[in-house]
């Protein structure tokens, strides 16, 4: 999740880099555009999946909402 976070920010910075640095070209802001869309629409999908997991897994008893996602290894 935080690996995904931090390449969907990076995406959305080289963006608005583009966007900034596009000086009027109509395909360098179309581009930049659809990158920004792209990558807040995968940071979303990522966000619901990992919620919709979290959930599932706490309805059925096997994990609490904070910790389903770490694995103990008792030895």
């Amino acid at each position: 999740m935080t690996l995904a976070i931090g390449v969907g920010v990076f995406i959305l910075v080289i963006a608005g880099l583009l966007y900034a640095f596009s000086a009027g070209d109509s395909r360098n802001i179309d581009l930049a555009k659809s990158a920004v869309t792209s990558a807040i629409i995968g940071i979303a999908i990522i966000f619901i999946a990992w919620m919709a997991i979290a959930i599932i897994l706490q309805g059925m008893g096997y994990a609490n909402m904070a910790t389903w996602n770490q694995v103990n290894c008792i030895p």
